[in-house]
């Protein structure tokens, strides 16, 4: 056989050739098959991520009118991925963030029908229809392999999904919450793809943590009507499922709906119940471009009004410009002219849009005096007080015949009572006086001095913030006063010496600020509680123990009075020395995690009847404020606490960054033994799971008697 007849090698290079096509074919199905499923799992991740981007941003504009300042939030619109060594990725898709009815005159939301009950405001508030421009904020994603993906929108405080089958909801409304209404208007212009992250920037352009009250017409209901993309039914769904709508407890009376012609919106028209109080909240976010400013449409009156100036002295009045969003705005100047007496021609509004002015009192003249502000021109003859620009106040000039007529009075009942220490002895003293001057009365410094001088030390034998949880707390109407002092060189706990005179302002090592009492007003002085240097171990009875009390007090003219007394309480109060009311249980609701407005709930039941005036106090310091890291973790700043259920009113009576305590006073006829009176708390921030150090302790303290605690978390 010859080579030419040779086949042997044909079997390898046939073999080789197949083996080579099995590649390609596999190479090939990986590209057409694998590839794109592994990038439309990466596009699926994407959704959610985007969302929470979305619900991020949809918190920071619902909570504009609480937290104040721009914020950015990051949105990535684009996908990357995975990186392949033998495939062959498409280019990365692009997303879209746009702005939606943000720059179209027809796309507003309104307020109709509301007239406001607070003094000056209702020269604006007068029922005619108010409109801002306001819109929504849609991300569209540009996906290869993911088919008919959802748009992302938020608007009028709902996000949502947007398929072309229907809407789904991601966060619910914030409109209405009962009686409360929050608006927060959108405006700008923005549409920007790209396929990496871009910066969301949201300005402040008015914002504040103020609410008007407001009304309706006679015969009219308030009205909210809304642009938005969901329609009625989708709406009355939304606010059914937050107890607005369909409900007993719900302000919603009807919604019905409208068209925009030409536009992607409707008009929601939420027609609120009549005869109701409604608690109004406005603010405005720019985003992007064209964002326009806000002016000043009216001002009103913040203190002065009202107040007794004694002749030749000075009164400081303070008028607030603000925009059609109800908040303050700087900048502005006003101009004020008296019938009487001197006023500054014109001040500038401040940072908290606020002027003042300084009135100085005829001499020669008593009796009421008309003082006339404008921000648009000089108050002269033919002067309307009741247009939005104009503000018409009168203040009283007494007659100077020797002092200020009025007294800071103690009304004689003192009382002896035992507080929350571990004692039965009733060692400490409550003591009440009353305003009977014309205006407002600062407290600023208190002296005290037992009779009996191996009475020589102050100390409250309790932990916390509160009445008989200081050695001194002063309960005004207007505002509280504490000081607590730390150490002391007759107990290591805590405690003071006697006498001694307490600035309320600087005085212990800590305190809170001088207190107030309005006019007609009454404020109670609460030692607590009193024993000797030589005996540590029991606080003295101090039923029949007379004490020398010198309170010194300011007025808003700057004039100082000094009130001596000698007081001899009686054990009317408290317990008498006997066993203490306490609480049968009490209890805080859990928050959620990571919300802009959100609610608590208290609750206590009383082991003991709660007389009227006797008052609760519940301690949410260990939350308030922010963790180690400076992260939040609860905050009550810009919250506000009612009543539920029970006989009294409910206000917080310390609320800043580092602490929150609310006070509720029994009403008339008290609250009952094994009664429960329920409290609720709106517009509390929360911080994430990640920022929390939880449980955190709620201490409730009765006045009169025990204290109790409870925990919640927040997740």
């Amino acid at each position: 056989m010859s080579l030419r007849d040779d086949r042997r090698g044909q079997s390898i290079q046939i073999g080789a050739v197949l083996l080579f096509g099995v590649l390609i074919i596999l190479l090939a199905t990986y590209q057409a098959f694998v590839v794109p499923d592994q990038n439309r799992e990466v596009e699926g991740n994407h959704v959610g991520t985007i969302t929470q981007q979305m619900q991020e941003l949809r918190n920071a504009i619902v909570s504009m009118p609480s937290t104040g300042g721009g914020q950015s939030i990051t949105l990535t619109l684009g996908v990357e991925y995975p990186s392949r060594v033998i495939a062959l990725n498409p280019p990365s898709p692009t997303g879209t963030v746009r702005t939606l009815g943000t720059t179209d005159g027809g796309v507003n939301t309104t307020v109709a029908n509301a007239v406001a009950t607070d003094g000056e405001v209702d020269d604006y508030w007068t029922g005619t229809n108010r409109s801002v421009n306001s819109g929504g904020i849609a991300y569209r994603p540009g996906y290869h392999e993911y088919q008919n993906p959802p748009t992302v929108v938020y608007e009028n405080s709902l996000l949502y999904h947007e398929f072309d089958s229907g809407n789904l909801t991601r966060a619910g409304q914030r409109l209405i919450d009962g009686r409360r209404i929050s608006l927060v208007a959108v405006n700008g212009s923005m549409n920007r793809a790209a396929s990496g992250s871009v910066a969301m920037d949201l300005q402040d352009v008015s914002s504040s943590s103020r609410r008007i009250s407001v009304t309706n017409e006679p015969g009219q209901n308030v009205t909210l009507d809304i642009a938005s993309r969901f329609n009625r039914s989708q709406w009355e769904s939304e606010l059914a499922a937050t107890g607005d709508y369909d409900d007993p407890d719900g302000y919603v009376a009807k919604v019905t709906q409208s068209e925009i012609p030409d536009s992607e919106f409707d008009v929601v028209h939420l027609h609120l119940e009549r005869d109701e109080t409604y608690e109004l909240r406005m603010a405005k976010v720019g985003v992007g471009t064209g964002v326009a400013a806000e002016e000043e449409v009216y001002i009103t009156e913040i203190s002065g009004t009202g107040e007794t100036v004694p002749q030749g002295e000075n009164l400081t009045l303070v008028v607030e410009a603000r925009d059609r969003f109800n908040n303050p705005v700087s900048g502005v100047d006003v101009n004020a002219t008296a019938s009487k007496g001197i006023v500054q021609g014109t001040s500038t509004t401040g940072e908290e849009g606020q002027a003042e002015f300084e009135f100085r009192a005829p001499s020669g003249t008593a009796g009421p005096v008309k003082i006339n502000f404008s921000h648009t021109s000089t108050p002269g003859n033919g002067f309307q007080g009741d247009t939005p620009a104009n503000v018409s106040t009168s203040v009283t000039v007494e007659a100077t015949g020797g002092g200020v007529s009025g007294d800071l009075q103690y009304d004689g009942g003192a009382v002896a009572y035992d507080g929350p220490d571990a004692g039965a002895e009733p060692g400490g003293l409550n003591i009440t006086y009353e305003n009977t001057h014309g205006s407002t009365a600062t407290i600023t410094d208190i002296q005290v001095k037992p009779l009996d001088e191996s009475i020589d030390v102050l100390w409250d034998d309790a932990s916390g913030t509160g009445i008989g949880r200081n050695e001194v707390f002063v309960d005004g109407d207007q505002s509280d006063g504490f000081v607590d002092w730390s150490d002391s060189s007759f107990f290591t706990t805590a405690g003071t010496e006697l006498p001694q005179a307490v600035n309320l302002d600087i005085g212990g090592d800590v305190r809170n600020g001088e207190p107030q009492v309005s006019s007609g007003s009454t404020a109670t002085v609460y030692l607590y509680e009193f024993y000797t240097s030589d005996d540590s171990s029991a606080n003295v009875d101090m039923d029949g123990e007379s004490v020398e009390m010198v309170v010194s007090y300011r007025l808003p003219n700057g004039r100082t009075f000094q009130v001596k007394d000698t007081i001899t309480p009686t054990a009317g109060g408290g317990n008498g020395g006997g066993g203490q009311p306490e609480f049968s249980s009490v209890s805080a609701d859990n928050l959620d995690a990571n919300e802009a407005e959100t609610d608590q709930d208290l609750s206590f039941s009383l082991d003991g009847e709660l007389p009227a005036g006797e008052t609760v106090t519940i301690d949410l310091s260990d939350a308030q404020g922010f963790n180690p890291n400076g992260q939040t973790r609860v905050n009550y700043q810009s919250s506000s606490v009612s009543v539920s259920s029970g006989s009294g009113s409910v206000q917080f009576t310390t609320q800043n960054s580092d602490s929150a305590v609310i006070t509720y006073t029994a009403g008339q006829g008290g609250d009952p033994d094994e009664s429960t009176i329920n409290l609720n708390i709106n517009d509390i921030t929360t911080g994430n799971n990640g920022q929390q150090s939880d449980p955190y302790d709620a201490i409730f303290t009765r006045n009169d008697g025990g204290s109790s605690t409870t925990t919640f978390t927040v997740d």
